[in-house]
């Protein structure tokens, strides 16, 4: 959630309008900052997790 808020994904998509629907490979090349080759890989993992949080576990340590 980190690298989410850091990198204004969720901002990039509000810009983009709620009739548009866009790939992970979309929403990276929006960002500047970008240069992992894996990075739209790792951003549809990312936005799974949030997508679907009932698959996701909170651990405390």
């Amino acid at each position: 959630m980190h690298a989410i808020i850091e990198l204004d994904v969720l901002g990039t998509i509000v810009r983009v309008g709620p009739d548009c629907n866009l790939l992970a490979s979309e929403i990276v090349a929006r960002l500047p900052e970008v240069r992992n080759p894996m990075a739209a890989s790792m951003l549809d993992r990312m936005l799974w997790l949030l997508a679907n949080p009932q698959d996701c576990v909170l651990l405390n340590s």
